[in-house]
């Protein structure tokens, strides 16, 4: 791993390690300050690199892939605003948690508050909205600087994707040269190979565990939803999300219904054959229907705040038992109607009650729930039918189906 200067050494071993913790893609932002980590990431053949004409398509693009994969993706931009531009992605990775690793190219220490070109305040740029700020410092070809350096890149996988996961930002000062050419003495030349080029694996390994209640706290909870009218509700969900076989065995253990969100992951797939996964509830759950329905007792909710307004409004309104389960014990619920935190693994704690829950709700309940979504379904595939030809706007489409689904659920109610 010899390098023609310390610069190239520096973002060689940085990348090297990234590889190790399991960073398999980057995406990179034009620019010439950059120049040193863009080359190692390009040069490394178990990392592949998406180049990009702007900063803030580099870091969209980032976020939806590391949304998408649940992995860490960096983002590489040269210094100066062209950071500033990776700012909304950040925001969007904090409140979505998603695991972007920024990575900020910076002018050496003397240029800083100088007026020179591309230089600005680069220090906590991004605030409270990212999981940890490092400044890297510039690079020095010493052992013990290489290993604090392997040691930061490790730390950076960590806290991008531990609970809550979410955005990291290093920054990396570089003088000139920034391309690999060589430069006599910048290295000293009893340097080891076996001093750069780190463990066999990963040179910081990582054990991460999950929160978990015990077993009183699970039966505590179990007695609660052994109630005849309960809900599932799962909300917009980030990579690994919830497994759906927990979901289906809880499901089936419980009795109660699965309503769950189009960001959730859960309302398509394997599980809606074995499980009744509720989608068409935004027709249904509007308050000139809520009088034909019988209150839950309790909800059992996971993930953000869901995207329905009518859903929203209805747990609210009917103000049943509402668990809000959040791994890192955070309050997402903008109505403030739940009335119980859970901090625990939403999988381990689904599995965990679907092995003690022995008193299913109510089968009318249940039917009543897919009784409606399945009006909604057939009304749906008629107006599609009856409007292949219709040149009538798409909201008056909505609307029309929206109004025929309450009709025939009323029509129908028990």
């Amino acid at each position: 791993m010899s390098a023609p200067n310390r610069n190239t050494l520096w973002a060689r071993t940085f990348v090297s390690e990234l590889a190790a913790g399991g960073v398999d893609a980057v995406c990179i932002s034009p620019g010439s300050r950059s120049t040193p980590l863009t080359i190692a990431f390009d040069r490394h053949d178990d990392i592949e690199t998406f180049s990009h004409l702007d900063e803030r398509s580099a870091a969209y693009f980032a976020l939806g892939r590391a949304r998408r994969t649940g992995s860490v993706t960096p983002v590489v931009c040269t210094s100066g605003t062209a950071a500033a531009n990776y700012h909304p992605a950040v925001i969007e990775a904090s409140q979505s948690r998603v695991p972007l690793l920024l990575l900020t190219a910076d002018r050496p220490p003397e240029l800083h508050d100088s007026g020179a070109n591309q230089t600005v305040d680069q220090t906590k740029l991004y605030g409270d909205s990212v999981r940890w700020f490092h400044e890297i410092g510039e690079p020095e070809p010493t052992e013990r600087k290489l290993r604090s350096l392997r040691t930061t890149a490790a730390r950076s996988i960590i806290t991008a994707t531990d609970t809550p996961a979410g955005p990291v930002h290093l920054n990396f000062s570089f003088r000139k040269p920034l391309e690999p050419t060589p430069v006599p003495g910048d290295i000293p030349e009893d340097f080891s190979e076996e001093s750069i080029t780190g463990r066999e694996d990963a040179f910081v390994e990582s054990t991460v565990g999950n929160r978990m209640l015990d077993q009183n706290g699970i039966q505590t909870v179990a007695d609660s939803l052994s109630a005849p009218r309960g809900l599932v509700v799962i909300g917009p969900l980030t990579t690994p999300g919830v497994d759906p076989e927990a979901v289906a065995a809880f499901a089936h253990a419980s009795g109660f219904p699965v309503l769950a969100d189009p960001l959730s992951g859960i309302r398509y797939g394997g599980v809606t054959r074995t499980t009744p996964v509720i989608g068409g509830y935004d027709s249904f759950l509007t308050d000139e229907l809520w009088d034909q329905w019988p209150d839950p007792d309790v909800v059992l909710r996971f993930g953000a705040s869901p995207t329905s307004k009518p859903l929203r409004q209805y747990l609210e309104a009917t103000t049943p038992t509402q668990y809000l389960v959040d791994p890192a014990g955070e309050w997402r619920e903008a109505t403030f109607s739940a009335t119980d935190l859970i901090i625990a693994d939403p999988t381990q704690l689904l599995w965990q009650l679907s092995r003690v829950l022995n008193n299913p709700g109510s089968s009318t309940w249940r039917q009543r729930w897919l009784d409606a979504d399945d009006a909604h379904a057939n009304v749906l595939a008629e107006t599609n039918s009856s409007t292949d030809q219709s040149t009538q706007p798409l909201t008056l489409t909505l609307t029309q189906t929206q109004t025929q689904t309450q009709t025939q659920i009323q029509m129908t109610a028990v």
